[in-house]
C-alpha cells in the first residue's frame, strides 16, 4: 500500500513538473518572439487536460501577436470565464474586440439589474463556492452563540446574524450553481467564419435574417442537429451551422 501511494505521489509530482517545464518553455518562446512554437506548447498543455486562466490568457496573447484575432478572443473569453475579475484579461479582450466588424449594442438593463449581474459575474465559480462555505460556517458559529450563550445580547446577535448568514448561504449556493451550469454547458460561443448569414430556421432554405462576422460573441439558445440557435446581445436571434462557431 505504501509503495502504491508513493508511486502515485511520484507520478503526480512528475506530471506537475512536466507541465511546469512546458509552461516555462512556452513562456521562453513567447519572450523570444517565437509565437508559433509558444502556441504549440500551450495547446499541448491544454490537450493534456490542464487548464487555467493564465494558460488561456497567454495563448490568447500569442494568437493576438500573430494576427489571429478570433482565436485570441476565444482564449481571452475562456480565461475570463475562469477569472472574471482579472483586469488584464478584460483589457486585452477589449483590444481584440476592437478589430471585429460587428459592433452590437447590448439591450439596456435597469441599473440595479446591471450592477447585480456585474457583481455575480465578477467572482468565479470557485469563489462563490468558497463564499458559500464561509457563510455556512458563520451561520454555525452564530447558531452556537444563540443556543449556548448565557447572555441575552449575545443570543440576539447570534439569532439575527445567523438568519442573515443562512439566507446569504442559500443565495450564494444558488448563484454558484447557476454559474457552474453556465460554465459546463458552454452556452456562449464565438463566430469563427469570416461572414455568416443567419437563417430563420435550421435549414439552408431558411429566410436570410442578417449577417454576422467572425469574432462576434453570441449566446447559444438551442441546437437541432448541426444547427445552432444563436442570440445576439441586441436580442436578435437566428440559426447558423455549428461549423461557423466555437463554444467558449
Amino acid at each position: 500500500m505504501k509503495r502504491a501511494i508513493l508511486y502515485i505521489l511520484t507520478l503526480l509530482f512528475s506530471v506537475n513538473t512536466l507541465f511546469a517545464q512546458s509552461a516555462e518553455q512556452a513562456e521562453s518562446y513567447y519572450q523570444n518572439g517565437d509565437y508559433a512554437k509558444a502556441i504549440e506548447e500551450y495547446n499541448a498543455i491544454l490537450n493534456q487536460g490542464e487548464s487555467s486562466a493564465e494558460l488561456y490568457f497567454n495563448l490568447g496573447n500569442c494568437y493576438y501577436k500573430i494576427g489571429e484575432n478570433t482565436k485570441a478572443i476565444i482564449n481571452y473569453e475562456r480565461a475570463k470565464r475562469l477569472a472574471p475579475g482579472d483586469k488584464d484579461i478584460k483589457y486585452n479582450l477589449s483590444l481584440a474586440q476592437k478589430a471585429t466588424v460587428d459592433k452590437i449594442e447590448t439591450l439596456p438593463e435597469i441599473f440595479f439589474v446591471r450592477w447585480y449581474n456585474s457583481f455575480i459575474n465578477s467572482i468565479s465559480v470557485d469563489g462563490w463556492a468558497y463564499l458559500s462555505v464561509a457563510l455556512f460556517i458563520l451561520f454555525l458559529i452564530m447558531l452556537c452563540m444563540f443556543l449556548f450563550s448565557n447572555y441575552s445580547i449575545v443570543k440576539k446577535i447570534g439569532f439575527y446574524i445567523g438568519i442573515v448568514a443562512f439566507i446569504a448561504t442559500i443565495w450564494s449556493i444558488a448563484v454558484a450553481n447557476d454559474r457552474y451550469t453556465d460554465e459546463i454547458e458552454h452556452n456562449q460561443a464565438i463566430i469563427i467564419t469570416p461572414s455568416v448569414t443567419v437563417k430563420s430556421s435550421p435549414d439552408n432554405s431558411g429566410t436570410d435574417l442578417f449577417v454576422v462576422h467572425e469574432g462576434l460573441k453570441v449566446d447559444v439558445i438551442s441546437t437541432i442537429g448541426s444547427w445552432y440557435n444563436i442570440k445576439l446581445a441586441d436580442g436578435n436571434e437566428g440559426w447558423i451551422s455549428g461549423s461557423d462557431l466555437e463554444r467558449i
